[in-house]
């Protein structure tokens, strides 16, 4: 991009200049880094990432570990989820770190993994970007406040607490680092070099082949057509290209046996992939996603709030791209100024304008309120296996990485233009209100990685039956994320599973399974209600005089054996507690009692006869009952027994005869436990078992 090779980092051998413009940057972005992600460095191997997808990147990283070095198979397929099925299909999410990390895994475990590859991808991210605009710009200042922006913008920030793969940025620079290298200065070495950084862009997350690739080759074709046609018939032109080539063949080499894979996906799950692309509408960027900062800034955010939450209340960290409030001004100067700067400033605008544009999908919104209805990413959509990227608010990111280049050109002129303005106390307060513009919840939200002792037993047992956990299935997804990662101590397959892209059939399975669909019920109607008791198909018994279960209630214990499901888990939801009531019950009545009932899970073992007796027609009491006396009211809800309440009246229930009696069902009160049970005109003190509160 330009002619001649310039004095940059490859020529520095002596020690002071090593400090100066390695050691240092490296201090200076590690002390920022921690400093982002506190407390996270206190707890390596102990918490993780808030984020939803956490979870399931943690069950991704043990997953191929397991299937690799303890059950020595293929990882690509897998009977731990989605049970009964046999063969899902499990793609490759990072290999970088799903395989050439295993190591760190080995040795402290995945939650560690986990957070090491995070904090190193903030400090390796700020030092490459570093690098690679001292490279082109020649000074340190305006290079070391391009890896704060490029290191610490809210994309990356967001991302890493929930996307291992994509919180990988941190390749990006280094691989055009040393592509320009090669450009400029041919050899083995450097095409070798080159071909490498390539191949840990591609082996991070698929998403950077096509949102950082992809459009970094269009341009660059572009950009060398335009100004160097004239020149292809020299030598050095020519040795040039092939040298290009070269390095991304050898990109291709390494990457090549892992996207392989993505060409024997069974034809269901390709159809997944197109299903789910049809969302592409919801995950694009808006205008305003690069120039006001997320709700979530501590300085900022409340300022905006009332703009930021109409276009990313759902979806935030697929909709914000904000890089600062300055340089997308410095941006559009280089722009104004091209000119007057190197003229390789046009191929870094030319990159930042088209994954700009790309980046706010089919349709162009602003504020939510669409503008256009024509976009050109409608062009790429048409590329084949475009269907697999459905994100187009992920483009974000290399609009970041191209638009801050170009704006240190510009800073970088106008520090050549005004010498005697104190520029590095101008870059210095600028890259403190740059960081507070930035943040994103600090301190950092981390949450506990411990799994619940509850299934460590079921660890040990030799019996390889499957686990029901609840609530689960397509409404909760992201509840099952958690249960996979629990899965990393019990390994035990689980009814449900979450994966990028599911097949309908898998989801559906549950349908046909007697008793278990019960609890599978897809409402969104209900849930966004806040009814999440409705999630649960609650059997209709007709005449409350006689009521009689469904076959499927009364042999659900049965059932569950048959379908290889030995135990229950219902996962307490303090916020709405609709689903776990009224799930935990129909589960009492066909399982029996719970075998653990703690503060936040309940377990039920399914046992190999019946619970309910085939010859218990009626109720207990009426659902709802309602209970009266001079102190308390109480409401009995869901309860279900084997007889009809003789008298349930002042505060008591009268029992008509002696024998053995099992009442269930939620009392609502100011003192509920003290409901009286009565016998022979005399109160009998029941042996309660609390469910929950």
């Amino acid at each position: 991009m330009m002619s001649e090779p310039p004095e940059g980092l490859e020529s520095d051998v002596n020690k002071p200049i090593v400090i100066k413009r390695h050691l240092l940057p490296i201090g200076f972005y590690s002390l920022l880094s921690l400093f982002i992600t506190w407390p996270l460095v206190f707890h390596l191997g102990s918490y993780i990432p808030a984020g939803n997808d956490a979870p399931w990147f943690l069950w991704d990283l043990w997953w191929f570990k397991h299937a690799i070095f303890d059950l020595l198979q293929s990882p690509f397929t897998t009977d731990l989820i989605f049970h009964p099925a046999k063969d899902v299909v499990v793609m490759w999410q990072t290999p970088l770190y799903e395989l050439f990390a295993q190591p760190i895994q080995m040795a402290e475990g995945a939650a560690a993994l986990f957070n090491i590859a995070t904090i190193a991808s903030f400090i390796l991210a700020g030092y490459f970007m570093y690098l690679l605009t001292f490279y082109l710009v020649k000074r340190i200042e305006p290079a070391l406040v391009a890896g704060i922006i490029f290191s610490f913008n809210p994309y990356h920030v967001i991302h890493s607490m929930s996307h291992l793969s994509l919180s990988g940025i941190q390749w990006m620079p280094l691989a055009v680092l040393l592509l320009i290298q090669t450009w400029r200065r041919p050899t083995k070495k450097r095409i070798l070099a080159a071909g490498i950084g390539l191949a840990l862009v591609l082996l991070t997350s698929p998403y950077y082949l096509a949102y950082f690739l992809f459009p970094l080759i269009v341009c660059a074709l572009i950009y060398f057509v335009a100004f160097n046609r004239k020149k292809l018939r020299s030598s050095f032109q020519k040795t040039r290209l092939r040298s290009a080539i070269s390095a991304f063949f050898v990109a291709g080499v390494i990457a090549a046996p892992f996207y392989l894979s993505y060409l024997f996906t069974p034809p269901e799950y390709r159809q997944a992939a197109k299903d789910a692309a049809k969302a592409i509408f919801v995950y694009q960027a808006d205008v305003l996603s690069y120039i006001i900062p997320p709700v979530d800034n501590p300085l900022f955010g409340s300022l905006f709030s009332s703009v930021t939450n109409k276009f990313t209340a759902r979806y935030l960290s697929e909709t914000t791209n904000f890089f600062g409030f300055i340089t997308p001004i410095l941006t559009i100067m280089a722009f104004w100024r091209w000119k007057r700067l190197p003229r390789q400033v046009l191929f870094w605008l030319m990159l930042a304008g088209l994954t700009w544009l790309l980046s706010f999908g089919p349709t162009l919104y602003f504020w939510r309120f669409q503008l256009l209805e024509w976009m050109p990413y409608r062009l790429f959509m048409e590329i084949p296996g475009a269907y697999a990227f459905r994100v187009p608010a992920r483009l974000g990111i290399t609009t970041i990485f191209s638009a801050t280049i170009a704006a240190m050109f510009f800073i970088t002129w106008l520090m050549s233009r005004k010498p005697h303005w104190p520029w590095r106390l101008i870059l210095g307060v600028w890259s403190i209100f740059l960081l507070g513009s930035l943040l994103v919840d600090f301190p950092y939200p981390i949450v506990s990685a411990d799994i619940p002792d509850v299934y460590r037993p079921i660890s040990k047992i030799s019996e390889n039956s499957a686990l029901l956990e609840l609530p689960a299935g397509k409404i909760f997804e992201k509840n099952v994320s958690r249960y996979m990662y629990y899965q990393t101590m019990h390994q035990k397959p689980i009814v449900s599973g979450y994966l990028g892209r599911v097949p309908d059939a898998l989801i559906s399975q549950t349908d046909n399974m007697p008793f278990v669909s019960r609890f599978f019920v897809t409402d969104y109607g209900a849930f966004f209600a806040g009814k999440w008791e409705l999630l649960v198909d609650w059997p209709d018994l007709g005449d409350p005089e006689s009521p009689v279960w469904p076959d499927d209630v009364r042999n659900g214990s049965q059932l569950l054996r048959n379908q290889g499901i030995r135990y229950s888990f219902v996962h307490k939801d303090l916020a709405n507690p609709g689903f776990v009531e009224s799930a935990s019950l129909l589960l009492v009545h066909a399982l029996g009692q719970p075998v653990i009932s703690e503060s936040d899970i309940i377990q039920f073992e399914s046992k190999r006869q019946s619970v309910i007796s085939h010859n218990a027609p009626k109720g207990i009491f009426e659902t709802p009952a309602h209970v009266s006396s001079d102190d308390s009211d109480y409401d009995i809800r869901y309860g279900m027994a084997a007889y009809t309440l003789e008298s349930a009246t002042n505060g008591q229930i009268i029992i008509p005869y002696d024998g053995l009696w099992k009442i269930q069902g939620v009392l609502e009160g100011a003192d509920p436990l003290n409901l009286e049970f009565i016998f022979d005109n005399a109160p009998v003190q029941p042996d309660i078992k609390i469910l929950f509160e």
